[in-house]
């Protein structure tokens, strides 16, 4: 069977985001999140978005008030609340397959932290996609190792 590129894609898929803890102090203002990121920057600029509502500074003003620090686990992985409304665990690092998607339908990817406290979707990472995509529930299929 020949390989075709979406093989190629999801054979190339790196292992779990990155965990960074985020802590962003203004005065008194004090906030912490977990993210799931790529790369170091892209979690301090996911942050800067985050916060853009509540802080009304520019980029290099943010970067003097945050820190960041790479952490190997969450106490609070953000999808309690699709394992109590969906019945589906997703398990951050865990494979999963998209199913009844259109064009989408067959492809691999790995959950990631979600980057808030909760959340209805799955946000799961693929090959050459910069960002995690939100993905419904029942979209997905949890794939055991060795398949």
């Amino acid at each position: 069977m020949p390989v075709t590129q979406t093989d190629r894609l999801d054979a190339d898929i790196k292992p779990l985001w990155n965990l960074y803890e985020v802590t962003v102090t203004a005065g008194d203002y004090v906030a912490t999140s977990t993210l799931s990121a790529a790369t170091r920057s892209r979690a301090v600029y996911q942050a800067f978005l985050d916060y853009s509502d509540v802080l009304t500074i520019s980029f290099r003003d943010f970067l003097s008030m945050v820190r960041v620090r790479r952490v190997s686990s969450c106490a609070y992985d953000g999808y309690a609340y699709v394992r109590c409304a969906y019945g589906v665990d997703p398990r951050i690092g865990a494979e999963v397959e998209l199913i009844n998607e259109g064009d989408w339908t067959g492809k691999r990817g790995q959950v990631v932290h979600p980057g808030k406290s909760s959340t209805a979707y799955v946000y799961v990472a693929f090959a050459g996609i910069r960002h995690a995509v939100p993905c419904h529930p029942r979209s997905i299929r949890m794939i055991e190792v060795g398949q």
